[in-house]
């Protein structure tokens, strides 16, 4: 069962007993994440009550590395890790982005040389997986939603669980870009005819589609 996340940002630890949630809507006073269950893919939430704003913003600049640490992963979970950004139209404690198409995809690991992002390459590091923002994004508030994927009962539909969670980042820099022109909405990402959504991880297969659209490196 998947208990908790922890966040490293920008190498800096945010301890799990932080009182002050960057984490949209943590059912705990005491942990800056929230707990999750695996996720519908027709809901938006990020996680357990994941869809109330939060009253903290951590601030990182374009360019830089974000790494989130999980842990109580199970090993029988494979599957890809994603991560996406949506930026805030006003102040981002009181915007929730809703159904609306304002997601892109800014990183993603699936399957590598037979090794699973979500449970093989990511107790390798130590249960951190870390990303670059974009060097040309443009500064502002964004939403991160950063997701597991679990597959060991998504050969058939709808036995794919999607664990997400979110957390709220002022972006610095000097970058002009607010991403692709062709963004997603959650739902709506996901169907069940998306590649990946259906997929039979006991077969052996070398290759995985790993669900979404296409990276934006900027």
């Amino acid at each position: 069962m998947v208990t908790s996340q922890r966040s490293l940002l920008l190498q800096e630890r945010i301890p799990d007993t932080c009182p002050t949630k960057i984490h949209t809507q943590a059912p705990h006073p005491n942990e800056s994440f929230a707990r999750f269950q695996a996720s519908a893919i027709s809901r938006p939430d990020c996680g357990v009550a994941g869809s109330a704003p939060a009253p903290a913003v951590a601030t990182a600049a374009a360019g830089t590395t974000i790494s989130f640490k999980w842990t109580e992963w199970p090993d029988s979970h494979v599957g890809p890790v994603v991560t996406y950004l949506a930026k805030a139209p006003s102040d981002i404690t009181k915007w929730n982005p809703g159904t609306s198409a304002v997601w892109f995809k800014v990183a993603e690991q699936g399957l590598v040389n037979g090794k699973w992002a979500a449970t093989d390459i990511l107790k390798a590091n130590n249960w951190v997986y870390s990303f670059k923002l974009p060097a040309s994004l443009a500064p502002g508030q964004y939403i991160v939603r950063h997701e597991l994927i679990a597959l060991h009962a998504a050969y058939s539909y709808p036995g794919v669980q999607i664990y997400p969670s979110c957390l709220q980042i002022t972006v610095t820099g000097s970058g002009t870009s607010t991403g692709p022109s062709n963004k997603v909405s959650f739902p709506g990402a996901y169907t069940a005819s998306t590649p990946g959504i259906v997929y039979d991880a006991y077969k052996g297969l070398t290759t995985y589609p790993i669900p979404g659209p296409a990276v934006w490196t900027g």
